[in-house]
């Protein structure tokens, strides 16, 4: 076997199974991008979305009124210190009406789960062309 390969192959388990690839894990989902979805072409009614990520799913219901985000629920989460604070984002997206806004401070891993499982039920609700 080619030594080059042998040696990439051990850097490799020796990355993923090391401590640092937990850390590895929570900065590529702190960068995950947020679509501004447009709201005009979301109906009136409520739709759920969801996101997992390891062993944390949130899952959501938005609802819609003259397409304005009025209120959004949360249905299902990782109940925890930080799952507690990351609801704190639920204000600033009803207030901006976006989902693509900053994350909480302390539980921002949380704050992106929810982010990202709010951005889904708007998409779901999206009326499709």
């Amino acid at each position: 076997m080619n030594q080059r390969f042998i040696a990439l192959s051990i850097v490799s388990c020796l990355l993923f199974l090391s401590p640092a690839a937990p850390v590895l894990a929570k900065v590529s989902v702190k960068k995950l991008p947020v679509q501004d979805v447009d709201l005009t072409t979301i109906p009136d009614g409520s739709y759920t979305g969801s996101f997992t990520h390891d062993d944390v799913r949130y899952e959501v219901e938005s609802t819609i009124k003259d397409h304005t985000i009025v209120a959004i629920e949360i249905l299902n989460n990782k109940k925890s210190r930080h799952g507690r604070k990351a609801e704190r984002i639920i204000p600033v997206i009803l207030e901006r009406q976006t989902a693509n806004v900053d994350g909480i401070s302390g539980a921002s891993i949380s704050s992106m789960l929810l982010k990202k499982a709010v951005e889904d039920s708007l998409l779901n609700g999206q009326q499709k062309p």
